[in-house]
């Protein structure tokens, strides 16, 4: 054996350069952080790892051991770096945590000599005898397997990069005759990037080859994921395994691991190609827009566009589908991806139709999928009206009972509903109808138009709204009574009911009005412009003595509103009681001259206080009767004609409507005796009396009213 160099250079960039002692089994080496450790190795060199607390032990091929000591922190992470270097190769050891708590040494590649440049100082040009002084002694070479050559290297899944150059194992058997020195096969894997992929690949296209060297007649063991394929290199040392069939890979990315079990017995682990299977297309999970997911493109989601999202694979293109418009898209790297139509793009309404998506990754995979896109933007509602009748507009006695509002709309939506600033929910039946009622002290009364809006919302939140109007005619308008009857006085006088009484006013035009009068009803003409009118004649005018009499008028309009107006009517068409005493006037109903002379009085009653007017003969005198209805006329002797005839007698009351009564009478007047005649031829001849004729006597005679009671004849007071 021979002393073995390193190098040990600090965190500083200092070096300092040692060697391994020939005649020790055991170095140790003290390590510091950041620090860089090169030994004059090959990899063929090293039997074994080990981790010894923190200490890292180094056992070759030649039985003797290095200790770095303080290689590893607590954590068994180390805190320097390994490098093996000969024939101006070198190589970085990582070292890797096996099953059994091994060490497992992977070689990467650094530079060769000229180009590692700041590792210059860490490179050996010389090569090494390890190796050979280990194989040296012993006599038979069927014993080098016993060696373990890169022992504890290895196992399923372990990547080693072997660093460049052939070392060269002088007096090993194999790899040839003739006695020549035969030439060691570095294990290789050949590292070709391995992709299969896409819908076009068929089942045979479906093989992946991992090839490379070895020793010859050594044992490949190729693991790519849970797939393991086992060779023997050739005689050349070349090796081939492929996986085809049952042993294809799953879909996945792998780094196929590479275990070469020489003959001697030294096992390599090496790195193999990175192999990628992808032979699924890529998944299509949405998101929004399609029924699949419960949700639904409402009238909010549709003003902006129609928005189709999800997740996938990223990169992976997109082709969404509706109808005859095509959008696409590209998966995001965090997975997710989305796509609008405008609203030219996608019919609004209430609808399903199909969404067909495309997803192609990019290894020419594709998946497609359809779901059902359902629209919904719609939201219907109807105003059907108001309680008002056949004629549609609410009178006063519907007003009364309150104001109904109907409608329909979509099963399942809520309605409000607003009349002249008035809110109500309301009720929706499975049908889709609607009702809402206003009590009357909601709505105000009159001949007027309500303003209605209505909104209704469905279950998936559309609107939609409409307005009406509903016609109020709770009142008869412009109803009156403008006529007086019984002129100034307002009593209706007999002169007055002559004429008749008629009774007037005005209305809302296409009216209709009943008056009823002294019991009789009448239907009043109603002009265009409505004025009305109604007369009663003068003989269904009552007799009466100043009664009040009530006129009622009921005017019904269009809607069927009833209005009714009163009016008395004072009717004084008698002038009252008029009666003559029964008594004779001056005993005998005889006027005689000394009657005449004393004046003569004619009685009477009447109503109390009325001026009667008693006219005798030529004579008037004008008399009102006491509060029990009597009166006197007193006529003087002036006022009384002298003579024999008969005087008639009338009397006139008028109360204060005017009406005026008169009786009549009549009385006899004698204040002379009529035909009262002297002859006086009878006496005398010579209208003389003598002497002779004195003492026989004279004799008068002559002519009187008829029936006179006596005639006195007086001479010289005789």
């Amino acid at each position: 054996m021979k002393p073995i160099s390193f190098v040990a250079r600090g965190g500083t960039g200092s070096v300092d350069r040692g060697n391994v002692s020939a005649d020790q089994n055991f170095t140790a080496i003290q390590a510091s952080a950041g620090g860089e450790y090169s030994f004059n190795l090959r990899q063929s060199d090293i039997v074994r790892y080990g981790r010894a607390g923190t200490n890292l032990e180094i056992t070759l091929a030649d039985g003797r051991v290095i200790l770095l000591e303080n290689f590893f922190d607590g954590s068994g992470t180390p805190v320097a770096k390994l490098y093996v270097s000969a024939d101006t190769y070198i190589s970085e050891v990582t070292l890797v945590d096996g099953a059994n708590g091994e060490l497992y040494g992977q070689y990467g590649v650094a530079e060769t000599w000229g180009k590692y440049g700041a590792g210059d100082d860490l490179i050996f040009v010389d090569g090494t005898e390890v190796a050979h002084a280990a194989m040296g002694q012993e006599e038979e070479v069927s014993m080098l397997g016993a060696v373990g050559l890169l022992g504890g290297l290895g196992g399923v899944g372990t990547a080693a990069a072997v660093a460049g150059g052939i070392g060269v194992l002088g007096g090993v058997a194999g790899g040839g005759g003739g006695g020549g020195t035969p030439v060691y096969v570095e294990p290789t894997v050949n590292d070709a990037t391995v992709v299969i992929g896409g819908d076009d690949v068929t089942e045979a296209d479906q093989v992946v080859e991992v090839t490379g060297t070895a020793q010859p007649g050594s044992q490949v063991v190729v693991t790519i994921g849970e797939e393991v394929v086992t060779v023997v290199s050739d005689a050349n040392g070349d090796w081939s395994a492929t996986f085809a069939g049952e042993t294809f890979p799953a879909d996945g990315g792998y780094a196929a691991g590479v275990v070469i079990t020489e003959p001697n017995g030294t096992v390599t682990g090496l790195e193999g190609p990175s192999v990628t299977v992808d032979l699924t297309g890529p998944a299509i999970n949405l998101a929004d827009g399609v029924q699949s997911t419960g949700d639904l493109v409402t009238s909010a989601d549709y003003s902006d566009g129609v928005e189709i999202s999800g997740t996938g694979e990223a990169g992976a293109a997109l082709t969404v589908t509706i109808g005859s418009v095509t959008h696409e898209t590209v998966v995001g790297e965090d997975g997710s991806w989305s796509v609008t139509f405008s609203t030219s793009e996608v019919e609004g309404g209430e609808y399903e139709t199909d969404v067909t998506i495309v997803s192609t990754d990019s290894y020419g995979n594709s998946t497609t999928t359809v779901e059902t896109l359902v629209v919904d933007t719609i939201s219907n509602v109807t105003f059907g009206g108001a309680n008002g009748g056949a004629d549609g507009v609410i009178n006063g006695a519907e007003h009364g009972g309150g104001v109904t509002l109907t409608g329909t709309t979509q099963p399942g939506s809520s309605v409000v509903v607003t009349l002249d600033g008035v809110q109500h929910n309301a009720t929706v039946d499975a049908q889709g109808n609607w009702t809402v009622r206003y009590s009357s002290s909601e709505v105000r009364t009159g001949d007027y138009t309500g303003n209605v809006s209505v909104t209704a919302t469905d279950a998936v939140g559309n609107s939609s709204s409409t307005t009406g109007t509903v016609e109020f005619d709770t009142l008869v308008e412009n109803y009156t009574i403008n006529t007086t009857t019984g002129g100034s006085d307002n009593v209706v006088s007999a002169s007055e009911a002559l004429n008749g009484v008629n009774f007037g006013g005005t209305v809302e035009p296409g009216s209709t009005v009943m008056v009823n009068f002294a019991g009789i009803d009448r239907a009043a003409n109603v002009a265009a412009n409505g004025s009305w009118t109604v007369s009663y004649s003068a003989g269904e005018i009552p007799q009466s003595n100043g009664s009040t009499f009530t006129m009622t008028a009921v005017a019904t309009d269009g809607a069927g509103n009833s209005s009714t107006l009163t009016q008395g009517v004072v009717v004084d068409n008698m002038a009252g009681s008029l009666t003559l005493s029964s008594a004779p006037i001056e005993t005998d109903n005889i006027i005689n001259a000394a009657e005449a002379a004393d004046g003569v009085v004619v009685r009477g009653t009447s109503d109390a206080g009325n001026l009667v007017q008693v006219q005798m003969g030529t004579a008037t005198v004008n008399v009102v009767t006491d509060a029990s209805g009597n009166w006197t006329a007193n006529f003087g002797a002036s006022q009384i004609a002298g003579g024999q005839y008969t005087a008639p007698i009338t009397a006139t009351t008028t109360d204060a409507a005017g009406n005026s009564r008169t009786v009549t009478g009549s009385v006899e007047v004698d204040t002379e005796v009529r035909n009262l005649g002297v002859s006086v031829d009878n006496v005398t001849t010579d209208n003389v009396i003598n002497g002779a004729e004195r003492d026989d006597g004279v004799t008068f005679s002559g002519t009187t009213e008829a029936d006179s009671t006596s005639v006195g004849v007086t001479i010289d007071g005789v």
